[in-house]
């Protein structure tokens, strides 16, 4: 269990834990649900870093106004968890990573950071997955990759509609930005929506170099 979170209300918002060793197989240690402005996030960790981003059904209606906290866990195995009252959690019990994700994001969406630098493990997906998901790291900030472009990069020019199923079972958005490959005639689709894929375009193409790149 990672420790030495401090000020966790400072986000003015409130957030549940449940404990999950079971939750996406052995390597999870905990499934976490942090609430925000724009709604539940699910995020899933394991001892080596982060493992699975859900985002929340909208994204913020703006950017800089994002805040979030964390203040309570549920505990118990993945499948009562939540069936059990929340209890307040002890700053020495939040995991850091999370906490380094998640200042991490609003810095992004405030215009402070082009990317997120935190531990995270690609734990799922075929060796082709693996590959498009390496690929769509390498895409800079503000630029973007038709699927094309992404399946020549990785080996099968012809594979874009597997690309597609690649951006689509990405497990990291945002780590693994998979928002910036786009299809020739449009934005193409987003495991989290299309309003949430052009939210995360606009806020790229409206900045210009950002400055914050440290952990």
């Amino acid at each position: 269990m990672e420790r030495g979170w401090t000020g966790l209300k400072s986000g003015g918002y409130s957030a549940g834990v449940k404990s999950a060793s079971n939750a996406m197989g052995d390597g999870v240690s905990r499934a976490c649900s942090v609430r925000s402005t724009c709604g539940v996030w699910r995020i899933y960790l394991s001892r080596r870093g982060i493992v699975k981003i859900i985002l929340p059904p909208s994204p913020p209606s703006d950017g800089r106004l994002f805040k979030w906290s964390w203040i309570a866990e549920q505990r118990g195995s993945a499948l009562t968890a939540g069936q059990r009252p929340a209890v307040p959690v002890r700053e020495d019990e939040v995991p850091h990573t999370l906490h380094r994700l998640m200042v991490q994001i609003k810095q992004y969406f405030s215009g402070e950071r082009s990317r997120l630098i935190v531990p995270y493990v690609l734990q799922e997906g075929t060796p082709f997955m693996r590959k498009v998901w390496e690929c769509m790291r390498r895409i800079p900030f503000g630029d973007t990759s038709a699927y094309e472009d992404i399946a020549a990069s990785a080996g099968s020019p012809r594979a874009c509609r597997a690309v597609g199923n690649a951006c689509a079972a990405n497990p990291l958005p945002l780590i693994v930005p998979c928002h910036r490959v786009v299809g020739k005639r449009g934005l193409g689709g987003f495991s989290a929506g299309t309003k949430w894929k052009a939210f995360l375009l606009s806020i790229e193409a409206h900045r210009g170099r950002v400055p914050r790149e440290g952990g």
